[in-house]
């Protein structure tokens, strides 16, 4: 495009703002977009700020007693999300556009690094005090994977293990896509597992939407640094999916 400003000389924070590249927002159902790299104004090793950037401000808001921090330098030289492991999180209720969004279909992606590979949740929904998370990180006495879920960890129900091996200090782009019938986990780009068949989805409850962690899941929070999220209440295309995956990636050089 004549006259059109290289992406690489747009600072992060204005990205998307009248610049001629494509971006996640250009996806109608983008209900939340979370990008450490936009927060303007913060100290390194400071509380962290979750400013939603897709136009429908949902912000997110830092949780317990050591909420998450903002770090310089970390994922291909941008900053990252610091969670400490068993208190900090970040979540948003009363979200706008968004109606029990865990029955589907949506779709989230994360850029994620974590410090140890232990039972970590990634992308939650707190509901009742109970901690409902569909996306996280588990071991079960074997290779750590990926384990995404339809609606609810507790019970265990549909959910869909990971077929590659998650490790320590290792920069990672994790997706979900949930339809009205089906479950399927990415991982770098491509399907880690599914699709596979859902059994039903009966979450009813408030619909809030919480980073690194949830409400009542304190034992098993992120230990580590989370990039960037989005979260779509649609499932996307393959197409839309690629899209999303190859602008991700063309900032944090994962893959």
């Amino acid at each position: 495009m004549p006259g059109a400003i290289p992406t690489g000389a747009i600072p992060d924070h204005m990205l998307g703002l009248g610049s001629p590249q494509w971006t996640p927002t250009s996806i109608s159902s983008l209900r939340g977009w979370y990008g450490a790299r936009f927060e303007v104004g913060l100290a390194n090793g400071g509380n962290a700020t979750f400013t939603d950037r897709s136009g429908y401000g949902n912000n997110l808001t830092g949780q317990g007693a050591v909420v998450p921090t903002w770090i310089t330098g970390v994922i291909n030289g941008r900053p990252v999300y610091r969670f400490n492991g068993n208190d900090g999180f970040a979540e948003g209720t009363s979200l706008s556009g968004i109606a029990n969004w865990t029955q589907g279909p949506f779709t989230v992606f994360i850029v994620i690094r974590l410090d140890t590979t232990l039972e970590e949740d990634i992308i939650g929904s707190g509901t009742s005090g109970a901690g409902h998370m569909l996306l996280m990180v588990v071991d079960n006495a074997g290779p750590d994977v990926v384990r995404a879920h339809a609606w609810r960890e507790a019970a265990n129900a549909n959910a869909i293990n990971g077929a590659t091996t998650i490790s320590t200090a290792t920069n990672y782009l994790v997706g979900q896509r949930v339809t009205s019938t089906q479950i399927e986990a990415f991982l770098n780009g491509a399907s880690d597992v599914g699709p596979t068949n859902l059994t039903g989805l009966v979450e009813t409850g408030p619909s809030t939407f919480s980073v690194g962690g949830s409400t009542g899941r304190g034992a098993s929070r992120c230990d580590g640094d989370i990039a960037e999220a989005l979260f779509y209440t649609s499932a996307l295309s393959d197409a839309d999916m690629n899209r999303v995956e190859a602008y991700l990636n063309s900032i944090y050089a994962i893959y």
